[in-house]
């Protein structure tokens, strides 16, 4: 596991992208849907979702997303745009962390972002 990103959040969880690609671009933008049955999250995050950041596995700078349209609390809906993000290696599985349940976090740290040709980041619980 890598360094953690940010101590004022109390949970993180992967995200794996498999990438497979054979070469190509040094980072790739990422989809990913966060399950509804994941209770942990649910349970814990705001209802506003701003509590979520994402890092990559050295824990050195927030990856820049957006909450993708139609996300909602109360439904349990949401998909996250995750722009660049870097990959090491084009023929492997890339990890990033979703950071979760930071009760004190004063401002949305999601932003705009382009993404385009999205890999799909994949959940596990």
């Amino acid at each position: 596991m890598g360094t953690w990103g940010n101590s004022n959040y109390t949970y993180r969880q992967p995200i794996s992208i498999p990438i497979f690609t054979g070469g190509g671009a040094a980072s790739v933008d990422v989809l990913v849907t966060i399950p509804q049955d994941w209770d942990v999250f649910w349970d814990n995050i705001r209802s506003d979702m701003f509590d979520i950041l994402i890092y990559p596995a050295d824990g050195s700078q927030p990856i820049s997303y957006q909450r993708q349209t139609g996300a909602n609390y109360s439904t349990r809906t949401l998909q996250l745009g995750i722009d660049a993000v870097s990959v090491d290696d084009q023929s492997s599985t890339s990890l990033i962390y979703i950071y979760f349940g930071y009760a004190g976090q004063s401002s949305d740290p999601a932003s705009s972002v382009t993404i385009s040709s999205a890999k799909t980041g994949y959940i596990w619980i």
